[in-house]
C-alpha cells in the first residue's frame, strides 16, 4: 500500500463524515426555522392540515363503532344474523358476529379503545403542533417581518392558526363525548 492512497483515504473518508454531519445538522428543527422559516412553518402547517385530516378520518371510525357495539347489545337475538347496514362498514366483524360472539366482542372492543388512545395521542400531538407554530409567528410577527403573514398560496397565516385551533376544540369536544360512551361499552366485558 502507498502513502498517498492511505492519505487520500482518510482525507475522503472525513470529508464523507463531515458532509453526514452537516446534513444531519440541517434536519434539526431549530436550524430549519432558523434557516429556511417560512418554508419550516408551510411545513408545519401541511403536517397539521394531515393530521386533522387523519383525527377525522378516526372520529368517524370511533363513532361508527360506538354505534355498532352500541346496536349489537340492542339486538343479540339469533335471528339477527347479519345485518346489511353493518356489513358495508365492518365487513369482517360482522361476518364474524354470529359465528362466534365472544370473539367478536373482544376484537371490536379492541378496536375501539385502540382507536379511542390513537385519538387522544395525536389531539395532544397537534396541540403542541399548533401552539408551537403560534409561538414561532408570533416571533417572528414581533421582527415586523411582513413577508411571514402569508403562505405560498397567499392565504393569511394568522387565520390558518385560527381555524387549527377552531378545529382542535370541535375534535377535542366529540372525543370527550365519545370517551364515556366507549369506556361504557369497554367496561360490560
Amino acid at each position: 500500500m502507498s502513502f498517498g492512497f492511505l492519505k487520500s483515504g482518510k482525507f475522503l473518508l472525513t470529508a464523507g463524515l463531515l458532509l453526514v454531519l452537516a446534513q444531519g445538522l440541517l434536519e434539526l428543527p431549530e436550524l430549519q426555522d432558523y434557516f429556511f422559516p417560512k418554508k419550516y412553518l408551510e411545513f408545519n402547517l401541511d403536517l397539521a392540515k394531515l393530521e386533522f385530516w387523519k383525527i377525522e378520518k378516526n372520529l368517524e371510525s370511533l363513532k361508527a363503532r360506538v354505534s355498532y357495539l352500541q346496536w349489537f347489545l340492542a339486538h343479540r337475538s339469533p335471528e339477527d344474523n347479519i345485518s346489511k347496514d353493518w356489513l358495508l362498514r365492518f365487513p369482517f366483524s360482522e361476518s364474524l358476529r354470529w359465528l362466534s360472539p365472544k370473539i367478536f366482542w373482544h376484537l371490536n372492543i379492541y378496536a375501539l379503545k385502540r382507536t379511542r388512545i390513537g385519538l387522544e395521542r395525536k389531539l395532544k400531538y397537534l396541540n403542541a403542533l399548533i401552539n408551537d407554530i403560534k409561538i414561532n409567528t408570533k416571533s417572528k410577527l414581533s421582527h415586523n417581518n411582513a413577508d411571514y403573514l402569508t403562505d405560498s398560496s397567499g392565504v393569511n397565516i394568522s387565520q390558518i392558526i385560527q381555524n387549527f385551533d377552531q378545529l382542535w376544540a370541535s375534535y377535542n369536544q366529540e372525543l370527550k363525548t365519545l370517551t364515556p360512551k366507549s369506556i361504557l361499552l369497554e367496561n360490560l366485558d
